[in-house]
Protein backbone atom coordinates (compact mmCIF):
# COMPACT_ATOMS: atom_id res chain seq x y z
CA UNK A 1 0.00 0.00 0.00
CA UNK A 2 1.37 3.42 -0.95
CA UNK A 3 2.13 6.06 1.65
CA UNK A 4 -0.57 8.34 0.22
CA UNK A 5 -3.13 5.56 0.59
CA UNK A 6 -2.06 4.89 4.17
CA UNK A 7 -2.32 8.60 5.02
CA UNK A 8 -5.74 8.79 3.35
CA UNK A 9 -6.99 5.77 5.28
CA UNK A 10 -5.65 7.21 8.53
CA UNK A 11 -7.41 10.53 7.91
CA UNK A 12 -10.64 8.69 7.11
CA UNK A 13 -10.47 6.84 10.45
CA UNK A 14 -9.90 10.11 12.33
CA UNK A 15 -12.81 11.85 10.58
CA UNK A 16 -15.14 8.89 11.15
CA UNK A 17 -14.19 8.68 14.84
CA UNK A 18 -14.76 12.41 15.25
CA UNK A 19 -18.21 12.21 13.64
CA UNK A 20 -19.24 9.30 15.86
CA UNK A 21 -18.05 11.11 18.97
CA UNK A 22 -19.99 14.23 18.05
CA UNK A 23 -23.16 12.18 17.72
CA UNK A 24 -23.03 11.90 21.49
CA UNK A 25 -21.58 15.22 22.66
CA UNK A 26 -20.86 18.49 20.90
CA UNK A 27 -19.41 21.56 22.64
CA UNK A 28 -19.76 25.11 21.31
CA UNK A 29 -18.02 28.25 22.53
CA UNK A 30 -17.30 27.13 26.08
CA UNK A 31 -14.92 29.77 27.48
CA UNK A 32 -11.66 28.54 29.01
CA UNK A 33 -12.45 30.22 32.33
CA UNK A 34 -16.02 28.88 32.45
CA UNK A 35 -17.02 27.79 35.95
CA UNK A 36 -19.30 24.83 35.41
CA UNK A 37 -20.67 24.70 38.95
CA UNK A 38 -21.55 28.41 38.86
CA UNK A 39 -23.32 27.84 35.56
CA UNK A 40 -25.42 25.09 37.05
CA UNK A 41 -26.32 27.23 40.07
CA UNK A 42 -27.36 30.09 37.79
CA UNK A 43 -29.58 27.76 35.80
CA UNK A 44 -31.27 26.11 38.78
CA UNK A 45 -34.89 27.01 39.51
CA UNK A 46 -35.58 27.69 35.85
CA UNK A 47 -37.57 25.31 33.69
CA UNK A 48 -36.87 22.63 31.14
CA UNK A 49 -38.19 23.28 27.68
CA UNK A 50 -38.07 20.56 25.08
CA UNK A 51 -39.27 20.26 21.53
CA UNK A 52 -38.39 18.86 18.14
CA UNK A 53 -38.88 22.00 16.10
CA UNK A 54 -37.28 25.41 15.76
CA UNK A 55 -40.60 27.09 16.48
CA UNK A 56 -40.98 28.24 20.08
CA UNK A 57 -44.54 26.99 20.08
CA UNK A 58 -43.28 23.43 19.77
CA UNK A 59 -41.51 23.64 23.13
CA UNK A 60 -43.13 22.67 26.41
CA UNK A 61 -42.28 22.98 30.11
CA UNK A 62 -41.46 19.59 31.62
CA UNK A 63 -40.21 20.24 35.14
CA UNK A 64 -38.37 22.73 37.33
CA UNK A 65 -34.64 22.44 36.85
CA UNK A 66 -32.06 23.59 34.35
CA UNK A 67 -33.34 25.44 31.29
CA UNK A 68 -32.94 23.61 28.00
CA UNK A 69 -34.08 24.77 24.58
CA UNK A 70 -34.60 22.72 21.45
CA UNK A 71 -32.69 24.79 18.91
CA UNK A 72 -33.52 22.61 15.95
CA UNK A 73 -34.23 18.96 15.26
CA UNK A 74 -32.44 16.79 17.84
CA UNK A 75 -30.58 19.55 19.68
CA UNK A 76 -30.79 20.53 23.33
CA UNK A 77 -28.89 23.55 24.58
CA UNK A 78 -28.52 25.12 28.00
CA UNK A 79 -29.38 28.81 28.20
CA UNK A 80 -27.66 31.48 30.20
CA UNK A 81 -24.05 30.77 31.13
CA UNK A 82 -24.10 27.19 29.89
CA UNK A 83 -23.16 27.34 26.23
CA UNK A 84 -22.58 23.78 25.08
CA UNK A 85 -25.04 21.55 23.29
CA UNK A 86 -25.58 17.87 22.58
CA UNK A 87 -26.56 16.27 19.33
CA UNK A 88 -29.15 13.65 20.21
CA UNK A 89 -28.66 11.57 17.08
CA UNK A 90 -31.32 10.40 14.64
CA UNK A 91 -34.21 11.08 17.03
CA UNK A 92 -37.04 13.06 15.47
CA UNK A 93 -39.15 13.47 18.62
CA UNK A 94 -37.99 13.86 22.23
CA UNK A 95 -40.78 12.42 24.38
CA UNK A 96 -39.48 12.72 27.94
CA UNK A 97 -36.58 14.14 29.95
CA UNK A 98 -35.55 13.32 33.51
CA UNK A 99 -32.85 15.25 35.40
CA UNK A 100 -31.37 13.89 38.63
CA UNK A 101 -28.38 15.72 40.11
CA UNK A 102 -25.96 16.11 37.18
CA UNK A 103 -27.45 13.52 34.84
CA UNK A 104 -29.92 14.02 32.00
CA UNK A 105 -31.94 11.03 30.79
CA UNK A 106 -33.69 11.44 27.45
CA UNK A 107 -36.34 9.21 25.92
CA UNK A 108 -37.00 9.62 22.20
CA UNK A 109 -38.58 7.84 19.29
CA UNK A 110 -35.24 6.17 18.57
CA UNK A 111 -33.36 5.62 21.81
CA UNK A 112 -32.68 6.12 25.51
CA UNK A 113 -29.76 8.43 26.29
CA UNK A 114 -27.97 9.36 29.48
CA UNK A 115 -25.66 12.39 29.54
CA UNK A 116 -23.45 13.44 32.42
CA UNK A 117 -23.52 17.22 32.80
CA UNK A 118 -20.30 17.44 34.76
CA UNK A 119 -17.93 15.36 32.64
CA UNK A 120 -20.01 15.48 29.44
CA UNK A 121 -20.00 11.73 28.91
CA UNK A 122 -22.80 9.22 28.57
CA UNK A 123 -24.37 6.42 26.57
CA UNK A 124 -27.13 5.74 24.09
CA UNK A 125 -29.28 2.60 23.83
CA UNK A 126 -31.14 2.07 20.56
CA UNK A 127 -34.77 1.27 21.38
CA UNK A 128 -37.76 2.62 19.50
CA UNK A 129 -40.65 4.71 20.81
CA UNK A 130 -39.49 5.47 24.34
CA UNK A 131 -42.23 7.54 26.02
CA UNK A 132 -41.21 7.73 29.70
CA UNK A 133 -37.81 7.78 31.43
CA UNK A 134 -36.93 7.84 35.11
CA UNK A 135 -34.34 6.55 37.59
CA UNK A 136 -34.30 4.92 41.02
CA UNK A 137 -32.49 2.17 42.91
CA UNK A 138 -34.94 -0.64 42.20
CA UNK A 139 -32.74 -3.63 43.04
CA UNK A 140 -31.32 -2.42 46.37
CA UNK A 141 -27.66 -2.34 45.32
CA UNK A 142 -27.23 1.29 46.32
CA UNK A 143 -26.96 2.47 42.69
CA UNK A 144 -29.83 3.87 40.69
CA UNK A 145 -31.07 2.13 37.56
CA UNK A 146 -32.62 3.85 34.57
CA UNK A 147 -36.22 2.90 33.78
CA UNK A 148 -37.57 3.41 30.29
CA UNK A 149 -41.04 2.70 28.94
CA UNK A 150 -41.83 2.02 25.30
CA UNK A 151 -45.07 2.88 23.52
CA UNK A 152 -45.63 -0.82 22.90
CA UNK A 153 -45.79 -1.56 26.65
CA UNK A 154 -42.26 -2.66 27.53
CA UNK A 155 -40.55 -1.73 30.80
CA UNK A 156 -36.74 -1.57 30.56
CA UNK A 157 -34.27 -1.58 33.43
CA UNK A 158 -30.92 -0.18 32.26
CA UNK A 159 -27.59 -0.10 34.09
CA UNK A 160 -26.97 3.57 34.73
CA UNK A 161 -23.20 3.29 34.38
CA UNK A 162 -22.84 1.10 31.31
CA UNK A 163 -26.14 1.44 29.46
CA UNK A 164 -26.66 -2.33 29.45
CA UNK A 165 -30.30 -3.45 29.48
CA UNK A 166 -30.82 -5.52 32.65
CA UNK A 167 -34.48 -6.44 32.19
CA UNK A 168 -37.05 -6.06 29.41
CA UNK A 169 -40.55 -6.76 30.74
CA UNK A 170 -43.53 -6.82 28.38
CA UNK A 171 -46.79 -5.78 30.03
CA UNK A 172 -49.05 -6.29 27.04
CA UNK A 173 -50.64 -2.83 27.29
CA UNK A 174 -49.58 0.77 26.81
CA UNK A 175 -48.00 2.30 29.92
CA UNK A 176 -49.24 5.85 30.45
CA UNK A 177 -47.50 6.64 33.75
CA UNK A 178 -44.59 5.38 35.88
CA UNK A 179 -43.50 6.39 39.36
CA UNK A 180 -41.01 5.05 41.89
CA UNK A 181 -42.32 4.64 45.43
CA UNK A 182 -41.51 3.29 48.86
CA UNK A 183 -44.11 0.54 49.33
CA UNK A 184 -42.26 -1.62 51.87
CA UNK A 185 -39.50 -1.36 54.46
CA UNK A 186 -36.52 -2.46 52.36
CA UNK A 187 -33.95 -0.08 50.85
CA UNK A 188 -34.96 -0.58 47.23
CA UNK A 189 -37.60 1.52 45.51
CA UNK A 190 -40.68 -0.13 44.09
CA UNK A 191 -42.32 0.86 40.81
CA UNK A 192 -45.94 1.82 40.21
CA UNK A 193 -47.27 1.77 36.67
CA UNK A 194 -50.60 2.84 35.24
CA UNK A 195 -51.67 1.05 32.06
CA UNK A 196 -54.11 2.41 29.49
CA UNK A 197 -56.60 -0.31 30.42
CA UNK A 198 -56.87 1.37 33.89
CA UNK A 199 -54.78 -1.32 35.59
CA UNK A 200 -52.31 -0.34 38.30
CA UNK A 201 -49.38 -2.73 38.58
CA UNK A 202 -46.58 -2.55 41.16
CA UNK A 203 -43.14 -4.13 40.87
CA UNK A 204 -40.45 -5.06 43.36
CA UNK A 205 -37.73 -5.04 40.67
CA UNK A 206 -38.97 -7.76 38.28
CA UNK A 207 -41.49 -9.34 40.67
CA UNK A 208 -45.13 -8.21 40.55
CA UNK A 209 -46.36 -7.19 44.00
CA UNK A 210 -50.00 -6.67 43.09
CA UNK A 211 -52.36 -5.51 40.36
CA UNK A 212 -55.58 -3.54 40.68
CA UNK A 213 -58.11 -2.51 38.06
CA UNK A 214 -59.60 0.96 38.59
CA UNK A 215 -63.37 1.02 37.95
CA UNK A 216 -63.16 4.15 35.77
CA UNK A 217 -60.81 5.33 33.01
CA UNK A 218 -57.62 6.19 34.91
CA UNK A 219 -55.38 8.92 33.49
CA UNK A 220 -53.18 10.22 36.34
CA UNK A 221 -50.89 8.45 38.84
CA UNK A 222 -49.19 9.91 41.90
CA UNK A 223 -47.25 8.21 44.73
CA UNK A 224 -46.60 9.86 48.08
CA UNK A 225 -46.75 9.34 51.84
CA UNK A 226 -50.18 10.82 52.54
CA UNK A 227 -50.75 9.49 56.06
CA UNK A 228 -47.13 9.90 57.24
CA UNK A 229 -46.58 6.21 58.02
CA UNK A 230 -43.25 6.31 56.11
CA UNK A 231 -44.76 4.24 53.29
CA UNK A 232 -46.21 5.69 50.09
CA UNK A 233 -49.83 5.54 49.08
CA UNK A 234 -50.90 5.53 45.43
CA UNK A 235 -53.36 8.14 44.19
CA UNK A 236 -55.11 7.65 40.86
CA UNK A 237 -57.25 10.18 39.01
CA UNK A 238 -59.82 9.32 36.36
CA UNK A 239 -61.49 10.95 33.40
CA UNK A 240 -64.75 10.96 35.39
CA UNK A 241 -63.29 12.95 38.29
CA UNK A 242 -62.70 10.03 40.67
CA UNK A 243 -59.68 10.08 42.96
CA UNK A 244 -58.76 6.72 44.50
CA UNK A 245 -56.25 6.32 47.32
CA UNK A 246 -54.73 2.83 47.27
CA UNK A 247 -52.53 1.03 49.77
CA UNK A 248 -51.27 -2.57 49.47
CA UNK A 249 -53.49 -3.19 46.49
CA UNK A 250 -56.75 -2.09 48.09
CA UNK A 251 -58.75 1.12 47.99
CA UNK A 252 -58.74 2.97 51.34
CA UNK A 253 -60.78 5.99 50.24
CA UNK A 254 -62.18 7.72 47.18
CA UNK A 255 -63.34 11.21 46.28
CA UNK A 256 -65.40 12.52 43.36
CA UNK A 257 -64.31 15.85 41.88
CA UNK A 258 -66.08 17.87 39.20
CA UNK A 259 -64.40 17.40 35.84
CA UNK A 260 -61.57 15.22 34.60
CA UNK A 261 -58.67 14.87 37.02
CA UNK A 262 -55.75 16.73 35.43
CA UNK A 263 -53.20 16.80 38.27
CA UNK A 264 -52.58 15.28 41.73
CA UNK A 265 -49.88 15.98 44.29
CA UNK A 266 -49.58 16.25 48.07
CA UNK A 267 -47.95 18.40 50.72
CA UNK A 268 -48.51 20.16 54.03
CA UNK A 269 -50.47 23.24 52.94
CA UNK A 270 -52.51 23.93 56.09
CA UNK A 271 -51.43 25.02 59.60
CA UNK A 272 -51.70 21.46 60.94
CA UNK A 273 -48.80 19.01 60.72
CA UNK A 274 -50.31 16.53 58.26
CA UNK A 275 -50.17 16.25 54.49
CA UNK A 276 -53.02 17.28 52.24
CA UNK A 277 -53.95 15.94 48.80
CA UNK A 278 -54.23 18.54 46.03
CA UNK A 279 -56.34 17.70 42.98
CA UNK A 280 -56.69 19.84 39.86
CA UNK A 281 -59.45 19.29 37.30
CA UNK A 282 -60.53 20.20 33.80
CA UNK A 283 -63.41 22.24 35.24
CA UNK A 284 -61.00 24.85 36.64
CA UNK A 285 -61.11 23.63 40.22
CA UNK A 286 -58.42 22.97 42.82
CA UNK A 287 -59.54 20.57 45.55
CA UNK A 288 -57.71 20.36 48.87
CA UNK A 289 -58.38 17.07 50.70
CA UNK A 290 -57.12 15.77 54.04
CA UNK A 291 -55.29 12.47 54.39
CA UNK A 292 -58.63 10.63 54.77
CA UNK A 293 -59.99 12.02 51.51
CA UNK A 294 -62.35 14.58 53.07
CA UNK A 295 -62.79 17.96 51.40
CA UNK A 296 -61.10 20.91 53.09
CA UNK A 297 -61.44 23.53 50.36
CA UNK A 298 -62.49 23.93 46.73
CA UNK A 299 -60.93 26.84 44.83
CA UNK A 300 -61.97 28.11 41.41
CA UNK A 301 -59.17 29.11 39.03
CA UNK A 302 -59.02 30.23 35.42
CA UNK A 303 -58.48 27.23 33.14
CA UNK A 304 -57.62 23.54 33.32
CA UNK A 305 -55.11 22.87 36.10
CA UNK A 306 -51.87 21.70 34.48
CA UNK A 307 -49.47 21.65 37.43
CA UNK A 308 -49.32 22.13 41.19
CA UNK A 309 -46.14 22.58 43.23
CA UNK A 310 -45.95 22.79 47.03
CA UNK A 311 -42.96 24.84 48.25
CA UNK A 312 -42.01 27.40 50.88
CA UNK A 313 -41.22 30.07 48.32
CA UNK A 314 -41.14 33.13 50.61
CA UNK A 315 -39.07 31.61 53.46
CA UNK A 316 -41.82 32.04 56.05
CA UNK A 317 -41.56 28.35 57.08
CA UNK A 318 -45.02 27.64 55.63
CA UNK A 319 -45.56 25.92 52.32
CA UNK A 320 -47.34 27.74 49.51
CA UNK A 321 -49.22 26.21 46.57
CA UNK A 322 -48.08 27.25 43.11
CA UNK A 323 -50.66 26.36 40.47
CA UNK A 324 -50.52 26.76 36.70
CA UNK A 325 -53.36 26.52 34.19
CA UNK A 326 -53.48 25.95 30.47
CA UNK A 327 -54.77 29.53 30.02
CA UNK A 328 -51.44 30.90 31.24
CA UNK A 329 -52.51 31.76 34.79
CA UNK A 330 -50.02 31.10 37.61
CA UNK A 331 -51.42 31.36 41.14
CA UNK A 332 -49.57 31.37 44.45
CA UNK A 333 -51.82 30.46 47.39
CA UNK A 334 -50.92 30.81 51.07
CA UNK A 335 -51.85 28.18 53.65
CA UNK A 336 -55.09 30.04 54.38
CA UNK A 337 -55.91 29.72 50.64
CA UNK A 338 -55.68 33.43 49.93
CA UNK A 339 -53.93 34.48 46.70
CA UNK A 340 -50.44 35.84 47.37
CA UNK A 341 -49.68 36.43 43.72
CA UNK A 342 -51.33 35.98 40.32
CA UNK A 343 -49.40 36.20 37.05
CA UNK A 344 -50.95 35.86 33.61
CA UNK A 345 -48.77 34.83 30.68
CA UNK A 346 -50.21 35.77 27.32
CA UNK A 347 -50.46 33.01 24.73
Amino acid sequence: MRNSQIIGLFLMIIITTSILFNLLVEHNNVPSNYNYEDGLKEARNSQILVGNNKEAGESKILQNSVKVNALQNNYLQYNGSISFKWLIGPARVINDISIVDNEVIIGSDESVMLMQLRNKSGWRVIYHNITIVSSADVNGDGVEEVMAVSYEGNLLYINKTSGVILRNISLGAKIISLSSANLDVDQASELCLLLDNSTIITFDYDEVLWKLNVPSKAIFLYCGDIDQDLLDEILVGTISGNVFCIENGREIWSFLAEGMVSYITSGDVTPDSGSEVLVGTSKSFLYVLNAEGNLIKRITVNGIVNSIIVRDINADKDSEMVLGTENGYVYIFSNDFSILNLTVFSS
